[in-house]
C-alpha cells in the first residue's frame, strides 16, 4: 500500500495565540525535496487548497489541516487554534506511551496572573508559582484525560484556557513471532520474524529485536533485524519460540505470544529406476537415484551385490543422481542400489535386479501340417538381430524335403517420436536447434521424411540402426507446426506434431543451413520381422539361429 503523509508543528503546540504562526511540514517515506505537496485548509467557511513546491507551509488562521505528498495518501487531520483569549493551555500534537511531555499554561503579554491552577477532569492537577509548565514523565494510560488551566488576576477575577483532551498512544503493538515453517523437517532451514510497526508520526524512533527458545536466548542476543534465521534445525529444536521488541527512546519493550515449532524427523524417500527397463546386450543402461525428503548438499553412492560369491562392491561417489553403464555386456546382470548422504546421515534404497537380454534367441514357429501355408507373411516382434545371425526356416524330421533356408522376416514402423533440442517451444532467433526423429522399432531400410505445415522439408534412407538429427540457425521463418514420417515399405507412421515459435527480432546468418541438410544418426532398441514362405509347403516350421 502507498505510505501516509503526517503533519509535524513547529512550534509543537496545537493551540496559539492570534498574531502567531505555526510552520507545517509535511512528510513521507520517501520525500523528494523538488515534489510539491498539496494543502487543504478547512474552516467555517468551507475548504481552501494550495501547493507548495517545497514540504513546509506557514499558517495562521484557525481550522484543520492536512496535507498529501506525491505517490502519497492524505494525512490525518490537524487541528490548530489561534486563540484571542488571555490564557491558553498548550499541549502537543501526538502523546505516546513511555514519552515525555509537556503542558503549558500560558498568559498573554499583558495579562498579570497571581496563581495559575492546572485542573485535570475537574481536579486541580498542579499550582503553578513560577514556571507554568506540567511535567508527564513516561506517559501512559493514566494520564489519559481532559485538561485545562484557571488563573487568577490582581482584582481575584478568574481567566480560563480551552480544553486540552490527552489521548496516549501505543508507541507499537504487541510483536506477533511468525516462522516460515511451524513444523519443518529435521536438518531444514526456519525463519523466524518478529512483526511490529512504529507510527508515521515517530520516524526517528529505532527498535531492537531478542528471540528466544523457552528460556534460551538466540543468537547473540538484541538485533536491529527483525528475523531470525536458524540454518539447520534439529529435532531437539523442536519448542515454544518468541519474541521481544524495544525501542531505546523512548524505552518501550514488549514481548510475542509463545509459537510451538514441532521438528519432524526425515523420512527421506531414495529409489532407484532403471532406463530403460528391458535392456539388451550392446546398449547403454542408466540408473537414476531419486532423492526426496533429504536436505542437501547430497552425494550417492552407488553398489552392486554378487550372487557368487555373496559379496558387494561399491561401484562410484559422486553428486549426480544418474550411474551409466556405456556398453552392456552379460557380466553386467546383477542388483544394484544407490545410498543419498549428506554430512549428517545416509539412506539406502531398495535393490533393482538388472537381467539383461541377449540379441539372439530361439524362437519357434508351428503350423499345422495339413495346412497349405503358401506365400504368406507372419509378422510379429522378436529381438533385434544385433549380432547379424540370420534366422532359418527348417521343417521337422521325417518331412520330404527336409532342409534349412532362410526366413525373410520384418516388421512395420513403430510411430516415429519428433523433438526439438534443446527442449522448449518457444526460441529466439539465432539459437541453434535440432530436429530428432526416432522411431523404437522396424526393420531396416527407414525412410524418414521432415515436414513443415505439410511441405517436404527433406527425406533420408537409414541403413543402420540411427536417429535422424537435423541442426540449424533459427530465423523467423521457421516459425511452424512441424512433423516426420518413418517408412519401411510396409506402412508409413506419423509422429505428433510440433509447434516451433521463433521470437526476437530476425536475425539473418551469413549462410542459412537449409532446411534439408544431411542429418545425424542416433541408434534405434528394437526391430522386427516378416516371414515369407516362398512355395506351398505341408511343413511345421522352426526358426533357429543360423550357424
Amino acid at each position: 500500500t502507498e505510505p501516509k503523509s503526517v503533519i509535524f508543528l513547529h512550534p509543537p503546540w496545537t493551540t496559539v495565540f492570534q498574531g502567531e504562526n505555526v510552520t507545517l511540514t509535511c512528510k513521507t517515506i520517501h520525500f523528494d525535496a523538488s515534489e510539491k505537496i498539496k494543502w487543504y485548509h478547512q474552516y467555517l467557511l468551507g475548504e481552501i487548497q494550495s501547493e507548495t513546491s517545497g514540504n513546509t507551509h506557514e499558517v495562521y488562521e484557525s481550522g484543520d489541516y492536512r496535507c498529501q505528498a506525491q505517490d502519497s495518501l492524505l494525512s490525518n487531520r490537524v487541528s490548530l487554534l489561534f486563540s484571542p483569549a488571555n490564557l491558553i493551555l498548550q499541549a502537543p500534537l501526538d502523546v505516546f506511551e513511555k514519552e515525555s511531555v509537556i503542558l503549558r499554561c500560558r498568559a498573554k503579554a499583558n495579562t498579570v496572573l497571581n496563581t495559575i491552577k492546572l485542573y485535570k477532569n475537574g481536579k486541580v492537577l498542579e499550582v503553578f508559582e513560577k514556571s507554568s509548565d506540567f511535567h508527564i514523565h513516561q506517559a501512559s494510560l493514566k494520564d489519559n484525560g481532559k485538561y485545562h488551566c484557571v488563573g487568577v488576576k490582581e482584582d481575584d477575577r478568574l481567566v480560563s484556557s480551552n480544553s486540552v483532551k490527552i489521548e496516549v498512544q501505543e508507541l507499537f503493538p504487541s510483536p506477533v513471532l511468525r516462522a516460515s515453517s511451524t513444523q519443518p523437517t529435521e536438518e531444514g532451514a526456519v525463519t523466524l520474524t518478529c512483526e511490529t510497526q512504529l507510527p508515521p508520526q515517530r520516524p526517528d524512533v529505532q527498535l531492537q529485536f531478542h528471540f528466544f527458545r523457552d528460556r534460551q536466548s538466540l543468537g547473540s542476543g538484541w538485533r536491529s533485524s527483525p528475523e531470525f534465521r536458524i540454518p539447520t534445525i534439529w529435532r531437539e529444536d523442536s519448542g515454544s519460540y518468541w519474541c521481544q521488541a524495544q525501542s531505546m527512546t523512548p524505552s518501550v519493550q514488549k514481548q510475542s505470544q509463545r509459537l510451538h515449532i514441532q521438528v519432524k524427523n526425515v523420512v527421506p524417500d531414495v529409489r532407484i529406476y532403471p532406463r530403460p527397463k528391458l535392456v539388451f546386450e550392446g546398449q547403454e543402461l542408466v540408473l537414476i537415484c531419486s532423492v526426496n525428503g533429504l536436505p542437501g548438499p547430497i552425494t550417492i553412492s552407488w553398489y552392486r551385490k554378487f550372487k557368487k560369491p555373496r559379496t558387494e562392491r561399491k561401484l562410484h561417489t559422486y553428486s549426480k543422481t544418474e550411474f551409466k553403464i556405456p556398453v552392456v555386456k552379460n557380466s553386467h546382470d546383477g542388483e544394484y542400489y544407490c545410498v543419498a548422504s549428506n554430512s549428517r546421515s545416509s539412506f539406502r534404497s531398495d535393490p533393482v535386479t538388472i537381467n539383461f537380454q541377449m540379441t539372439h534367441p530361439f524362437t519357434t514357429l508351428r503350423a499345422p501340417r495339413a495346412q497349405d501355408v503358401g506365400k504368406n507373411e507372419i509378422e510379429f516382434q522378436i529381438f533385434p538381430n544385433i549380432l547379424g545371425v540370420t534366422p532359418m526356416l527348417r521343417q521337422w524330421p521325417g518331412d520330404p524335403g527336409s532342409e534349412e533356408r532362410p526366413l525373410s522376416i520384418r516388421i512395420p514402423v513403430s510411430q516415429p517420436v519428433l523433438t526439438l533440442n534443446p527442449p522448449g517451444t518457444r526460441t529466439l532467433v539465432g539459437d541453434e536447434v535440432s530436429f530428432d526423429c526416432e522411431a523404437q522399432r522396424g526393420s531396416l531400410p527407414i525412410w524418414y521424411q521432415f515436414f513443415r505445415e505439410g511441405v517436404l522439408l527433406m527425406k533420408i534412407e537409414t541403413t543402420l540402426w540411427r536417429t535422424t538429427s537435423y541442426r540449424f540457425s533459427l530465423t523467423a521463418e521457421h516459425s511452424g507446426n512441424y512433423y516426420c514420417t518413418a517408412d519401411n515399405g510396409l506402412g508409413p507412421q506419423s509422429s505428433e506434431t510440433l509447434r516451433l515459435s521463433v521470437t526476437g527480432k530476425p536475425w539473418i546468418p551469413a549462410s542459412d543451413p537449409p532446411l534439408t541438410q544431411i542429418l545425424s544418426h542416433q541408434p534405434l532398441q528394437r526391430s522386427a520381422w516378416i516371414f515369407q514362405f516362398p512355395t506351398p509347403l505341408n511343413l511345421m516350421p522352426v526358426l533357429a539361429p543360423f550357424s
